[in-house]
């Protein structure tokens, strides 16, 4: 996210993509099974909520939530 702040212009867009752990929605297995922290606690999924307290920290704002296939979800922040 301090990378994006840096290089984004303002009103620049950012969109990650990927399997993530969301409060109140259940998460698929086959994203369970990517989930590594027991060999590597760096490489967790990320939780939705601590992707969103980064990006706001960096002066991003949330704009949309999009599902899309094999149990992903796309993000979209705008740099302000």
């Amino acid at each position: 996210m301090t990378g994006a702040r840096r290089i984004l212009s303002p009103g620049g867009v950012l969109f990650p993509y990927g399997p993530f752990f969301e409060d109140q929605r259940e998460t698929a297995p086959s994203n369970h099974a990517f989930d590594l922290r027991c060999r590597d606690h760096a490489w967790g999924l990320p939780a939705l909520s601590d992707v969103d307290a980064a990006a706001r920290r960096e002066g991003l704002h949330w704009e949309a939530r999009i599902a899309t296939p094999a149990n992903n979800v796309a993000l979209v922040y705008q740099k302000g």
